[in-house]
């Protein structure tokens, strides 16, 4: 009842998540810190999955820290995000490289890390047909969707952010 709104779980976790995404049915994916529960503060990226089957009863299903990896601009930006629910891929530039995972078993399976040119705050992901497409401030990364080879890699002659209309 939108009109009074009443809280029918709660939970406790070591951290947060920022970015949360419906991952299939009973199941949320979330992408947040991990923290030290003394002091709170914070200590790396993690990847969590949520098994919100049952409402009353929510519980944190999965969790991935990623060591050494602090930041994402998929964190403050829904857009920075590549979340595939059909394809079982979750995407997101890291630091200075775009990772790619899937969620299979009750575990997060790393598919893929692809170097990046820069830091990957403009970094975008996307998939047509067979192919996936990381776009950051140098170029577009192009990968086979069946086994995130990389299959080329074409170099913007000016420096550019993503989203720019560029015409090859």
């Amino acid at each position: 009842d939108p009109t009074a709104p009443t809280v029918l779980s709660a939970l406790k976790i070591p951290g947060f998540s920022e970015y949360l995404h419906v991952y299939g049915d009973g199941l949320l994916f979330g992408l947040g810190m991990s923290a030290d529960e003394e002091t709170g503060r914070t200590q790396a990226l993690k990847l969590s999955m949520f098994d919100t089957s049952d409402p009353a009863d929510v519980s944190e299903k999965s969790t991935l820290v990623l060591d050494n990896v602090y930041y994402s601009p998929a964190l403050y930006d829904h857009h920075a995000a590549f979340i595939n629910v059909e394809k079982n891929i979750i995407g997101f530039a890291a630091e200075n490289n775009y990772l790619f995972y899937s969620y299979s078993d009750g575990r997060f399976i790393q598919l893929a890390s692809v170097s990046l040119s820069g830091y990957g705050s403009m970094t975008r992901g996307l998939y047509i047909g067979d192919y996936i497409y990381i776009c950051d401030t140098e170029g577009i990364h192009i990968l086979n969707l069946s086994d995130f080879s990389q299959a080329s890699f074409v170099r913007f002659d000016k420096y550019c952010f993503p989203g720019t209309l560029i015409l090859i």
